[in-house]
């Protein structure tokens, strides 16, 4: 999978983290008796360590997604296509 498409589903997860962790604080705050320490403290925790993983950036790309077309004397790197150069033959000779 793409780094950054990797990097985009984790921070989609680390924005439901932190909705989560705001409800838990909510929750405890009101004295709502289905709030728990567990929850609040888990969803802390995981909120932070997804938050450490999407604060660095992605990482760079270091090839391109089609090299061959940038490679001098690579077939495909030319701009005419095979059935340009099919024609070209048959119509030269």
């Amino acid at each position: 999978m793409d780094p950054q498409t990797d990097i985009t589903l984790v921070g989609a997860y680390t924005l439901i983290g932190a909705s989560v962790t705001g409800m838990a604080i909510t929750m405890t705050a009101r004295n709502d008796p289905d709030a728990s320490a567990g929850t609040l403290i888990g969803s802390m925790l995981m909120t932070a360590l997804l938050t450490a993983v999407t604060g660095r950036p992605a990482p760079a790309r270091t090839t391109s997604r089609h090299p061959h077309r940038h490679c001098p004397g690579h077939p495909w790197s030319s701009r005419t296509s095979e059935a340009d150069r099919i024609h070209e033959r048959v119509s030269a000779g």
